[in-house]
């Protein structure tokens, strides 16, 4: 192509938001490729109710990362009972320790399917703390406190006292724990095994590693 990219490559401007180029990218795809079945695969910026509903009157099979925290309270209560995890990989299998909660949606026809890593929770453990002791620093160190508010990441961790003093939420830090290693795909596959949906939601970095 004159851009020296393979032909076939579509580029979206860089402004525009990915969650609104599904409709456009399936279109694309089955006006110039002879598709019988196509099972979409996402992270969560594709995530909202018009491209679940856009996917569900194409027929679509799809696997779309979860935002697991923004979800309904049942949802999330479930989610957050650890007692009811099971174990995902078989002991001779050689994978790391993960356990698994398949959760019916059936007022939609979908699942949620929620695994636990200790990987992953260590992975953001060490995050959260590091966010923290970065806020503790700044906190000492600052002559405007408050200017801390704007910062995103520290936002959820602190309290406002009074017209200055900002303080730790020991509170907030410990909810935020309870989510530690915590992910969820979202899908409308039914009689698929949680291991293989998980497998096919992995091969999203190989898509990223190739366009990189």
């Amino acid at each position: 192509s004159p851009q020296g990219l393979p032909v076939g490559y579509e580029i979206f401007p860089g402004s525009t938001f990915e969650g609104h180029t599904l409709r456009l990218a399936l279109d694309k795809l089955h006006s110039k490729y002879d598709i019988d079945r196509l099972i979409f695969v996402a992270d969560a910026a594709m995530l909202n109710e018009d491209n679940i509903k856009l996917l569900e009157e194409r027929k679509q099979s799809f696997i779309v990362g979860a935002r697991i925290k923004n979800m309904a309270n049942d949802i999330t209560a479930k989610v957050l009972d650890k007692t009811q995890y099971k174990q995902l990989y078989a002991p001779e299998e050689e994978q790391e320790p993960v356990t698994c909660l398949d959760i019916s949606i059936k007022e939609k026809e979908l699942r949620l399917v929620v695994t636990h890593s200790p990987r992953r929770a260590e992975n953001d453990k060490y995050d959260r703390e590091k966010a923290i002791a970065q806020l503790t620093k700044q906190l000492t160190k600052s002559n405007d406190p408050k200017a801390l508010i704007n910062n995103h990441g520290y936002k959820k961790f602190i309290t406002i006292q009074g017209k200055a003093e900002i303080t730790l939420n020991e509170e907030k830090i410990k909810q935020a724990a309870m989510w530690d290693g915590l992910h969820g795909i979202i899908t409308n596959i039914a009689k698929t095994e949680a291991k293989e949906l998980l497998a096919h939601y992995r091969g999203l970095w190989q898509v990223e590693e190739t366009l990189r």
